[in-house]
């Protein structure tokens, strides 16, 4: 990395762990936003899916939204971790979403793409890099992971539990190779908290990112098609008239 908080005196260290902080542009401390993202690997869509819009969302809505942001970024590199947080007892973290990378260099290629922002049903939604952390499991509330958490000030990150049902991303890729996503999906990959360390977790990101223009979801007769001419603006088509 190109930066370390430890020589640094005046930096806000939330939000180089979280990629916001509650007091915002008030804040007394730099909000450092790293000039080499070569090595950078995680960041975070501020407020894209704000608590009090989740909680009148169905699972399926969350699940199209899941589904898009995955194929959305997976076309950059190997996607590892996606987390939509659900934690609305600090605000600054409220509807956040964090995206990790498998591989250095996803993420930058990612950026140059969108120009730190995404474009989300009309409206844009700033980017910022998370500098600070290796993996997403340093941020997660391990005490929610355990059903446990009763800190009506908790910072952690409290991530959208999906149903037991296995959903498939299918694509056209001629050998037909199948992704499941279960339950807990995003600490499956993280041995110290999981219960289940061998879970299937997302691999081999050549099966989904294809040169096809066609990606289909199937779950209960549901599909989405990825539009090429739009492919930097995230509509997925299920939640269009929704906000």
């Amino acid at each position: 990395m190109s930066f370390n908080v430890q020589q640094q005196t005046n930096v806000c260290l939330p939000f180089t762990r979280l990629g916001s902080c509650r007091y915002g542009i008030n804040c007394l401390h730099s909000h450092f936003k790293p000039d080499n993202l070569e090595p950078m690997r995680i960041f975070v869509l501020l407020n894209l899916l704000p608590h009090d819009m989740l909680i009148n969302m169905s699972q399926n809505e969350v699940e199209d939204i899941y589904i898009s942001l995955f194929n959305t970024f997976n076309k950059f590199g190997e996607v590892r971790d996606i987390i939509i947080n659900t934690n609305d007892k600090s605000l600054f973290i409220d509807g956040n979403v964090y995206v990790q990378f498998a591989n250095e260099g996803s993420l930058q290629k990612c950026l140059l793409k969108f120009n730190d922002t995404l474009q989300f049903n009309g409206h844009f939604v700033e980017i910022n890099v998370i500098s600070q952390i290796k993996d997403l499991s340093e941020i997660v509330c391990k005490y929610y992971h355990q059903s446990t958490c009763t800190n009506e000030n908790c910072t952690g990150i409290h991530y959208y539990k999906f149903n037991e049902e296995t959903w498939d991303i299918i694509d056209s890729n001629p050998n037909g190779r199948k992704f499941s996503i279960r339950d807990k999906l995003i600490l499956t990959s993280h041995k110290i908290w999981s219960t289940n360390s061998n879970n299937n977790r997302f691999n081999n990101n050549n099966n989904i990112n294809s040169n096809n223009n066609t990606r289909k979801y199937n779950n209960n007769s549901r599909s989405y098609n990825n539009n090429p001419k739009n492919e930097n603006v995230y509509h997925p088509q299920s939640s269009q008239n929704r906000y």
